[in-house]
């Protein structure tokens, strides 16, 4: 990405990726204890919510076409 953005815009792009990359972690952790959180008990849960979430995503970025 950095190697994409315009001259002097670099650090910004950095930056921008590195935040959007600590926000996914964050969000994945949540989604995976949520279900360990909300009384459920088991983790066979928290590993099917992580299942549904990785499918989706690979769906979702299984249609990107990259130049």
């Amino acid at each position: 990405m950095t190697g994409a953005a315009p001259p002097g815009a670099g650090g910004s792009v950095g930056g921008i990726l590195n935040a959007a990359r600590q926000t996914g972690a964050s969000l994945g952790i949540a989604a995976m204890g949520a279900p360990l959180a909300a009384g459920t008990g088991s983790a066979p849960w928290a590993f099917a919510v992580a299942a549904v979430v990785c499918a989706g995503a690979a769906v979702w970025f299984g249609g990107v076409q990259r130049a």
